[in-house]
């Protein structure tokens, strides 16, 4: 934190870095190595020592990463961040490819919620993980301005724009990616043929993430929700010197924008068993993990709504966060996020003891309220949990903007919940 002008160049790069989650998990790991942290496979036995640093992955797009304190008990707290890696997108369909009215055409299909009109007419890369059957490998794949969702020329063809615009997503957001030369979809993105089905391949905005405004302290970029949480926990549990007594972990999950429900998504049995095995590695049993889970504590990190100028009425003026304004609690009386009144004091005082920010999002009470990851792991694992995030415009928008200001913010704060020894703070009754 004393040099940002360090930490904006690496969140630029880990932004650009990150089309996808298999990109974001495969980068997380590299910067875990260099910090010292030494893979686990789940499938081994786990031999853990005093402040040793760990990471184990699930299916290339989950990570869970985790430091031991220096005086481990098996009944010891978990200081926990969840993020997730996945974001909104718009998958390839390669075995539908066309050539058609003279172009090469790639359906695609919907993948979360994004702002469709958002992806159209702008220069798009295709990432993800190539999976290919034959020699049973499994490979990163990144292709740069490769295709292209051309839109109709709507003054000309559509009279009646007043009523706006929408897209069936199977017959109007297919990508271009070329003129008809008689080349396969194989030839033309380097896949084989019998890579097509287990392969999972999503076009992206492939313009590099930017600085914007007279002192550049706006963020620009792709993938925001959930990249910005992503980065704050990784620079968060890749720096943290040593634990005294607490354990230290950051899961960072799949699959949250299509429900978590997934081997690798927040729905799994992912957390959960890192947790038990840690405890058993550490000659503990049941008892000690009820006993860790009592005393632990859980910050589910995802992207909050900034107060848009153009859009206030859309807001709750009492509970709208702006950009710049800190980090940002979430509540929603239904608990659609953690957060409930007295685990938010406990953390709104770990922010103080950070110096950091804070401010407040509850949606208009006549509008239905998102979710994330935070809920289910505080209701599955009973434990204390809250919902924080970063603040930005146009969330699932294929480009979004946030504060530099806010991640630095969430930086600190992260760093210091996940690596102060002082106790986590207790409220009286």
């Amino acid at each position: 934190m004393k040099n940002n002008s360090k930490e904006k160049t690496r969140l630029l790069s880990f932004l650009d870095a990150c089309p996808t989650a298999f990109h974001a998990a495969a980068n997380i790991a590299t910067t875990l190595d260099a910090a010292g942290f030494a893979q686990l496979c789940e499938s081994d036995e786990w031999k853990l020592v005093a402040g040793g640093k760990y990471y184990v992955a699930r299916n290339h797009s989950s990570v869970l990463a985790f430091q031991m304190p220096l005086k481990p008990k098996p009944y010891m707290a978990a200081r926990i961040v969840a993020t997730h890696l996945d974001s909104p997108a718009l998958r390839l369909k390669l075995r539908g490819f066309k050539a058609k009215c003279g172009v090469d055409m790639v359906p695609i299909e919907v993948y979360g919620g994004p702002i469709s009109t958002t992806w159209l007419d702008r220069p798009l890369g295709v990432a993800g993980i190539v999976v290919d059957g034959r020699d049973m490998s499994c490979r990163l794949y990144d292709k740069k301005n490769i295709a292209v969702i051309p839109n109709l020329a709507m003054q000309h063809f559509n009279l009646d724009l007043k009523n706006g615009v929408t897209y069936n997503p199977q017959t109007q957001l297919n990508a271009c990616i070329g003129l008809s030369r008689g080349r396969s979809v194989s030839e033309s993105l380097g896949i084989p043929e019998e890579a097509f089905d287990d392969s999972e391949l999503n076009l992206y905005d492939c313009t590099p993430a930017a600085l914007l405004g007279n002192e550049q302290n706006l963020l620009n970029a792709p993938r925001l929700d959930n990249m910005l949480a992503a980065f704050t926990a990784l620079e968060a549990i890749a720096s943290i010197p040593s634990c005294k007594s607490d354990l230290a972990l950051a899961f960072f999950a799949d699959n949250e924008e299509i429900g978590n429900t997934t081997r690798q998504g927040a729905n799994s049995d992912f957390l959960e068993s890192t947790l038990k095995r840690i405890v058993l590695a550490l000659k503990g049993g049941e008892e000690d993990l009820c006993r860790m889970l009592s005393k632990s504590f859980l910050v589910s990190n995802d992207a909050a709504h900034a107060l848009h100028p153009s859009y206030t009425e859309c807001y709750d003026a009492d509970y709208a966060p702006v950009l710049g304004g800190g980090v940002v609690f979430k509540k929603n009386v239904k608990h659609r996020y953690a957060s409930n009144g007295c685990d938010n004091a406990i953390f709104r005082e770990i922010c103080r003891r950070a110096g950091v920010a804070c401010q407040v999002f509850t949606n208009r009470a006549d509008r239905p309220c998102g979710s994330t990851m935070g809920p289910h792991l505080s209701a599955s694992l009973g434990i204390r949990g809250i919902d924080i995030g970063i603040a930005m415009f146009a969330m699932h928008s294929i480009r979004e903007t946030a504060s530099v200001e806010d991640v630095l913010s969430c930086c600190k704060a992260m760093a210091y919940f996940l690596g102060n020894d002082k106790p986590l703070p207790e409220l009286k009754m």
